[in-house]
C-alpha cells in the first residue's frame, strides 16, 4: 500500500477509535470492531471498489460482500460513516455532510491506491455513494 493510503486509513481508524472512546454507552454501544473501517488489498493494478454501509449499520454489515469480491481480486474499502459504530447519541450529532465527507475520504484513499474505482452502497450508502461518483465522475 502507498504511504498516503496508510496515512489516510490509519487516520480513518483514529478518528472512529476517538469516536468510539468519547461516545462508548455501557449496554448500548457494540463491539468496537464492528464499526471499524476495513480495508481488504487486492491484486496488483486492481480496481478498487468502495463500499458505504446504510444508515443502521456499519462496515461489518457489508463486510461480507466486500470479502467476497475481494476474493476476486478487487481492492476494496468499507468506511465507517460518522456516527456509526459507536452509540446512537453519536449518530444523533451527525448528518448527511459528514457523511458526504466520509465518502469523499474514503474516494482519496481509493483513489491513492486504484488507478480505476468504482463506489457502492446499501441504503443510506446508495446515495451517498451517487453523490460521490457525481462528485468524482
Amino acid at each position: 500500500m502507498s504511504g498516503t493510503g496508510k496515512e489516510l486509513l490509519q487516520g480513518e481508524i483514529d478518528r472512529y477509535l476517538a469516536d468510539y472512546r468519547a461516545w462508548y454507552r455501557d449496554g448500548e454501544s457494540k463491539d468496537p470492531g464492528i464499526g471499524m473501517p476495513r480495508l481488504l488489498a487486492g491484486r496488483e493494478g486492481s480496481a478498487g471498489l468502495i463500499i458505504l454501509h446504510g444508515y443502521m449499520a456499519a462496515p461489518e454489515e457489508v463486510a461480507l460482500l466486500g470479502e467476497r469480491l475481494n476474493a476476486l481480486g478487487l481492492t476494496v474499502y468499507l468506511p465507517r460513516l460518522p456516527g456509526h459504530g459507536t452509540s446512537p447519541a453519536n449518530l444523533a450529532s451527525v448528518g448527511w455532510t459528514d457523511w458526504a465527507g466520509a465518502a469523499d475520504e474514503a474516494w482519496r484513499l481509493v483513489s491513492a491506491l486504484c488507478r480505476r474505482w468504482v463506489i457502492a452502497g446499501f441504503s443510506t450508502g446508495a446515495g451517498l455513494a451517487l453523490h460521490e461518483a457525481a462528485t468524482h465522475p
